[in-house]
């Protein structure tokens, strides 16, 4: 992973089928942070974002062993209840940023 700023946004996608993802990309690449995404498609990304191979069971465990809890129900739309622990989440990514999203 390399760290071309100082502040980093976390998206986890998983599945596909992102009709607009290419038009974001394009915008993404101008601006002044990095984009984590933790997802199990491969996508064609600028510089300045980072694809993090793996699968919506490793971001829940990971979520799991963070937060020392349980997570029975594991659905795609169940990762917005995590947004706001992406910081301990996924520390050992966001440790060299002095911001994260």
């Amino acid at each position: 992973m390399m760290k071309l700023n100082n502040a980093a946004l976390v998206i986890p996608m998983f599945g596909g089928n992102w009709p607009y993802l290419d038009l974001w990309l394009s915008t993404i690449k101008k601006q002044p942070m990095d984009v984590l995404f933790f997802s199990d498609c491969d996508l064609d990304a600028p510089d300045n974002v980072t694809v993090i191979k793996s699968s919506l069971d490793d971001v829940f465990d990971r979520a799991e062993e963070a937060l020392g809890v349980k997570i029975t129900k594991r659905y795609p739309y169940k990762l917005c209840d995590l947004k706001s622990f992406y910081g301990l989440i996924f520390e050992s990514e966001l440790q060299e940023y002095k911001y994260w999203g």
